[in-house]
Order: structure tokens, then C-alpha cells, then sequence
């Protein structure tokens, strides 16, 4: 029930729905976050920061205390400028394949 006013688990967040009236101060990070606290093992399904039967662009991001946000570190092996090249390269791939779809707000 916490932060939805639902048992079942289907219905968006308070995050979610703030996230979906009100919208986002950035498009570059996520528009809200849950911390979690004494965590052990994997994280628990997301009622606290899901979007429900809302778009998933609603949903928050999971941050452990403890273990930070995942896959954020540089991979082994890979230097800043390897990482460079290789984010460029889908920026651009990603403007081509928008290109030849034309104006979708789901892609932008």
C-alpha cells in the first residue's frame, strides 16, 4: 500500500503520478529516485517508485544506499575516450532511426 493506496501493486506510485502532472526539472536524469536502506538482497519489486499501468518514463530510479546506482561505473577495459566513441555512435544512430520515422514524442 506504501505510496500507491493499493495492496495489488498495479497503480502508480506518488512519484509516478507527480512525475506525470507536474513533469521533469531535466531530461538527462531521472525525475525522482527511492532509496533503499539495509538492503541484502535483490532489490523488492517497485510499488514505492513504479509507474503502474502508467508509461515507464514516469517510473523512478532505484538507488541502494549502500551499493550506489547500478552500471554507472566504466566498464573494465574501456577508457573515457573508447566510452566517448561509443556513445556518439548511438547518438547517431538513434538521429538516423528518428529520421526515417519522422516526429515521435515517444522517441525524443
Amino acid at each position: 500500500i506504501a505510496l500507491t493506496g493499493s495492496a495489488v501493486g498495479d497503480r502508480p506510485s506518488l512519484g509516478a503520478w507527480m512525475t506525470y502532472g507536474l513533469g521533469s526539472e531535466s531530461r538527462d536524469l531521472p525525475a525522482f529516485i527511492s532509496m533503499l536502506s539495509n538492503s541484502t538482497g535483490p532489490a523488492p519489486q517497485t510499488p514505492g517508485w513504479g509507474a503502474g499501468f502508467l508509461p515507464s518514463r514516469f517510473q523512478g530510479t532505484l538507488v541502494d544506499g549502500k551499493r550506489g546506482i547500478p552500471y554507472t561505473k566504466m566498464p573494465a577495459g574501456y577508457s573515457q575516450e573508447n566510452r566517448r566513441e561509443q556513445l556518439d555512435f548511438i547518438r547517431w544512430m538513434n538521429r538516423e532511426h528518428l529520421n526515417q520515422l519522422g516526429e515521435d514524442s515517444e522517441l525524443e
